[in-house]
């Protein structure tokens, strides 16, 4: 669409409306494809690039700048290198523009420094109508841009109409309006000559301090861990050692009892029975181990020492409650069995039993 209206009219760029503005200056507002903007300069007149709007003579390059369209600065660049120069009404060039955001940190202007026309030193250091170069902006808004900080054409010294440096602003700023106010001041102080040396003593001194307090955070939480293992240890074990000593009785006191000729289990025989008696054991054998290893925890206060033990005793205290219930079920059944067989087999009796007398 854009081709064909500028084929009709190659005149429509050099338009603007009541403010000043040019289709390319809504274009680096907006940030307009890239051939869009490409087809706007191909049928521009190089004046259309240097055209400045009503408020404060910006060009198309410094609205794309403020905004951040780096895609629209290397083409408006590609076409017409030397637009890069010119400064608006306050002196503000197109690093100026970029600094302009207060907190802004969603985009850093040392981006700038891969475009080939960008790299001037004077245009990095070169100062507005209050005496501001793009780093005394960065401070003013608290721009956090580390890597525009180490840039070595940065000139760190430069005063402006205050007779202020860059780091004269961010260290006398009474708000932190963009939240990291301290980290930019040390960005400072880290790539300053004269203040470097004691900024990276304060720094090793907080490193020092903070590992100082995450070796004692680590040791506090490490021995309240430990402390919270021994207590479900105890726990556990009192658990452990009431199955250990309810199955070892289980164990003395059959189900339905002994003969009184040879003294063997009554139901010795039956399938049931010996069920209780294995899940009985098994029960009884996992309960013992899970009361040692409760035993061996007592003997270290070792993290990973205590959390194997106290897993490994909870298993066997697990399938000893288990085979506790079993050896429940199967004992009860197999005298159940029993008393229903011997029922069955009294009345079967009495019932021949009677009924012979009937017949007499």
């Amino acid at each position: 669409m854009t081709k064909e209206i500028l084929e009709w009219n190659p005149a429509l760029t050099k338009e603007v409306d009541e403010k000043g503005w040019s289709p390319l200056h809504c274009a680096a507002e907006r940030n307009c494809e890239r051939t869009i903007v490409r087809q706007l300069l191909e049928k521009s007149e190089k004046s259309v690039a240097y055209l400045g709007i009503k408020d404060g003579n910006k060009t198309a390059l410094h609205i794309a700048s403020f905004h951040h369209h780096k895609n629209i600065i290397e083409e408006l660049l590609s076409y017409f290198p030397d637009c890069c120069e010119q400064v608006d009404n306050d002196g503000h060039n197109v690093f100026h523009f970029s600094m302009m955001k207060k907190g802004d940190h969603g985009y850093n202007s040392s981006n700038y420094f891969d475009i080939s026309w960008l790299r001037s030193r004077e245009l990095i250091n070169e100062k507005d109508a209050q005496g501001n170069t793009p780093l005394h902006l960065l401070s003013y808004h608290q721009i956090s841009d580390w890597v525009f900080l180490w840039e070595w054409r940065v000139d760190y010294q430069a005063y402006n109409n205050e007779y202020l440096t860059a780091h004269d602003i961010i260290s006398t700023a009474k708000e932190d309006i963009s939240g990291r106010k301290d980290e930019i001041q040390q960005e400072f102080e880290i790539v300053m000559p004269e203040t470097r040396d004691s900024a990276r003593e304060k720094i090793n001194k907080e490193v020092k301090k903070k590992e100082i307090t995450m070796k004692r955070e680590r040791k506090e939480y490490k021995e309240k861990y430990t402390a919270e293992l021994q207590k479900q240890g105890k726990t556990h074990l009192i658990v452990s050692a009431l199955i250990t000593t309810v199955t070892f009785a289980a164990g003395f006191t059959l189900p339905g009892g002994y003969k009184d000729d040879d003294g063997k289990a009554i139901l010795s025989k039956k399938a049931a029975f010996r069920a209780f008696v294995v899940t009985d054991t098994i029960a009884m054998v996992s309960s013992l181990c899970a009361v040692f290893l409760h035993f061996f925890m007592t003997m270290r206060k070792g993290e990973k020492f205590l959390e194997k033990h106290l897993v490994w005793a909870f298993i066997f205290t697990m399938v000893g409650m288990g085979g506790m219930a079993i050896a429940f079920a199967t004992g009860k059944i197999s005298g159940m069995i029993d008393n229903i067989i011997s029922d069955t087999i009294d009345k079967i009796i009495y019932w021949f039993t009677n009924e012979g007398k009937d017949e007499e």
